[in-house]
């Protein structure tokens, strides 16, 4: 059996980090190295994975001065020594058999990615799962064709806690997540990117992970700030790049789309900032180079007139959205 690497990023959250590591001892698939990646706690967190460090011969403690979920996880990928790659968050849980459903397909299909569903939950209350029937195939795919089935059919999940990577192939495509700067909602980069060079992917009807919903104190959902703004922005030029550089006209689409979905979520939140701040971030998106990329790659009537009037005038663009808006409250 080939070693699966575990990635966990541990900042303070000593009330939920036993429930994660216990859900990972405890897995059916045995030959599992653990990476718990202290960035930097102020609380009891730290603690509590050198426990489980000196109890258990296969975790792994690595302490350093808090950087963000991209340092942390990299941090993770470079001291891996596995065969493949999980990502698991430290506030969630896995099922018992999470690593060894997902070995068996990537070992069954050669792999470079398998996904599987997930289970959305608050203090042990199930919120919801989402059915995904339409990413299930017969054979593997291509990272593009599986990205186009999710286009097909409205599905904007980035998450890279729901599967297991070949270490292989993310060196051999020098994947790893953003370095240049404190970012939010890394996943979207890391897994646009890692779809845009999969040459093998699979998804399974199994749901496999946890995800705890923690809508009082997650970063993601607190007040919008500048730190989501320039996310948002960064994350935009990445794909931007990556358009200009790709030769192939099916990717460039997937690539347009993507860009898209960025563009809205930056768009919001630049609405919801304090106004003292918008005319400078209406400035900023107004000088990106987007405009083209969208009107070229954009094929819902409906997103397309939305690009349409970005394109026309960006207070207008906004003067549409604060209607609706007030329609929907």
């Amino acid at each position: 059996m080939d070693k699966v690497s575990i990635i966990i990023p541990v900042y303070n959250v000593e009330q939920y980090l036993e429930q994660c590591i216990d859900s990972i001892i405890n897995q059916t698939y045995k030959n599992i190295e653990v990476l718990l990646i202290d960035d930097g706690s102020t609380d009891n967190s730290g603690k509590i994975c050198e426990r489980y460090e000196k109890e258990y011969g296969h975790i792994k403690v690595i302490h350093q001065i808090n950087g963000g979920l991209c340092a942390a996880r990299n941090t993770g990928l470079d001291n891996s020594t596995g065969k493949y790659i999980c990502f698991i968050d430290s506030d969630d849980y896995i099922e018992k058999e999470y690593v060894e459903k997902l070995y068996h397909e990537v070992k069954l299909y050669d792999l470079d990615i398998a996904y599987c569903n997930f289970r959305l939950f608050e203090d042990n209350k199930e919120l919801g799962k989402k059915e995904k029937q339409y990413l299930l195939t017969r054979e593997e795919i291509t990272g593009l064709q599986y990205q186009i089935l999710r286009f097909k059919n409205n599905d904007w999940d980035c998450q890279v806690w729901v599967g297991m990577y070949k270490k292989e192939f993310l060196l051999k495509n020098n994947l790893s997540f953003y370095k240049e700067d404190r970012l939010l909602y890394e996943d979207i980069l890391f897994t646009n990117k890692s779809l845009l060079k999969a040459e093998r992917v699979k998804f399974i009807s199994y749901y496999g992970y946890n995800y705890r919903n923690r809508w009082q104190d997650s970063l993601c959902r607190q007040k919008l700030n500048e730190w989501t703004i320039k996310s948002y922005y960064n994350i935009m030029n990445e794909f931007i790049d990556l358009y200009n550089n790709s030769a192939s006209k099916e990717e460039k689409s997937i690539i347009g789309q993507t860009l898209y979905k960025v563009l809205t979520s930056l768009l919001e939140s630049i609405y919801y900032c304090d106004e003292i701040n918008k005319s400078q971030y209406y400035k900023m998106v107004s000088n990106t180079k987007i405009k083209k990329i969208l009107r070229e790659n954009i094929n819902s009537k409906k997103d397309l007139m939305k690009c349409i009037i970005f394109n026309i005038n960006l207070k207008l663009y906004y003067e549409i959205f604060g209607l609706k808006q007030r329609i929907v409250s």
